[in-house]
């Protein structure tokens, strides 16, 4: 991690610290009880605004690695994805954290991933499959799979195979998308390009484009 992203964690947790003074009187059993009970799905930015509060007071408390990582999941789920790459980072590297907390730290920094990846539109209509960044899904996508066989049995899986069948549907999607945009042009080399990567790398995710691709008896 590099010194501006230390800086800059550490500037952000420092002024939340100071506008979240409403917490500032709290013992830590007070804020750790409202960490526990405020709905993550709901109020994000709130468990963060606590999280990072009982960090800075109680950072030799008992329950200090349960809230660190209450802290890095409001990040993301707060979508502040520059704080939760940085912290993350800044948890696998130091010191702050047991080891056994590694798989839980790396689960967070792949849903960083994704969920920065998706389109402000699919944030607003709750949706999940629409992407903006191909690259990045492609890395998620990968770190995935190394994240699937160092934990085969993880808590995560529901959610782990979740992402991964969106990735993929994504980057099928993304490819034949492409590729029909170039036979609609009449490109046909190119657009035959894309569809031999599509079932190179995606063959066994269907999608409707590809009965639209077929309808060209130029595409091979």
């Amino acid at each position: 991690m590099t010194k501006k992203q230390l800086s800059m964690i550490g500037c952000m947790m420092i002024l939340n610290f100071v506008f979240a003074g409403v917490y500032d009187d709290m013992p830590a059993d007070g804020l750790f009880e409202r960490i526990e009970n405020t709905p993550m799905e709901k109020d994000a930015s709130k468990v963060r605004d606590i999280a990072e509060v009982f960090v800075a007071k109680y950072p030799q408390d008992h329950r200090i690695h349960q809230v660190r990582l209450k802290l890095l999941e409001a990040y993301v789920e707060s979508s502040k994805f520059l704080l939760a790459e940085a912290y993350s980072q800044r948890l696998l590297t130091g010191v702050m954290m047991p080891e056994q907390y590694r798989e839980d730290i790396e689960y967070w920094q792949i849903a960083t991933l994704v969920k920065k990846s998706q389109h402000w539109v699919a944030v607003l209509i709750k949706s999940s499959n629409v992407y903006r960044n191909i690259e990045n899904l492609s890395k998620a996508e990968a770190m995935i799979e190394v994240f699937l066989e160092q934990y085969p049995r993880t808590k995560y899986l529901d959610a782990v195979n979740g992402m991964y069948a969106e990735i993929r549907q994504a980057g099928a999607e993304y490819q034949l998308g492409v590729a029909l945009h170039y036979a609609k042009k009449g490109n046909f080399d190119a657009a035959n390009v894309r569809l031999a990567k599509y079932f190179d790398v995606y063959g066994d995710v269907d999608s409707p484009i590809l009965d639209q691709l077929m309808t060209y008896p130029e595409l091979s």
